[in-house]
């Protein structure tokens, strides 16, 4: 038996293990291990949690990039915007 045979799946965010034939997991992620963004220019980021999963977490440098010269690309408190 080894880790590919445990149940669940490997992850960004924690990894199957197999010691003395028992599965586990392992959290190998820190909090706030930036995983990659479902959601460009919304102004959030998705990171790690520690324990295996993940969370959204604003990010003032996800900006609404809208190609436009004449507006800015901000974030204001995890809102997009083009003023």
């Amino acid at each position: 038996m080894d880790a590919t045979t445990c149940p669940g799946h490997d992850d960004e965010c924690q990894t199957r293990t197999c010691i003395d034939s028992t599965c586990g997991l392992v959290n190998n992620s820190d909090v706030t291990t930036p995983l990659t963004d479902p959601t460009p220019g919304d102004c959030h980021g998705l990171v790690c949690d520690g324990v295996g999963g993940t969370q959204t977490i604003v990010d003032t440098n996800d900006v609404p990039f809208d190609d436009n010269a004449c507006t800015e690309d901000v974030c204001t408190g995890g809102t997009p915007s083009n003023p």
